[in-house]
């Protein structure tokens, strides 16, 4: 690898840790108080368990739409490849998706809502 690709993967990487950890501190405060006023009761603390995560990771996928997974499936691709193509062609691909998406909506028959925003 060049010294540019190893920069831009390990920017990549911190990004993704970044997120994640902030992810998991969502609610970090409400647990950090319930510490503090529990009056010597046992206090729930660490990370979220795996339930939760993979629950919160499903309302994610069912709030995005599919147009949207897109970039994400670019990203991969970029950090598998070392490039930055597949995140500009997934996030171009964003708008085109949509397109079609409505497009098969509202082709869908007569009895169909038709394209909503």
């Amino acid at each position: 690898m060049t010294g540019a690709a190893e920069m831009s993967m390990g920017v990549a990487v911190a990004c993704m840790g970044a997120a994640v950890w902030l992810m998991g501190e969502r609610h970090s405060a409400a647990r950090r108080a319930r510490l503090l006023l529990a009056g010597g009761g046992a206090v729930g603390s660490g990370p979220p368990g795996w339930r939760r995560m993979t629950g919160g990771l499903r309302r994610v996928r069912g709030r995005l739409r599919p147009e949207w997974w897109a970039p994400v499936a670019g990203l991969v691709l970029a950090v598998l490849g070392a490039s930055l193509l597949p995140v500009v062609l997934g996030a171009a691909g964003v708008p085109l998706l949509r397109r079609v998406r409505l497009a098969a909506r509202g082709a869908a028959g007569p009895g169909s809502a038709g394209p909503t925003r």
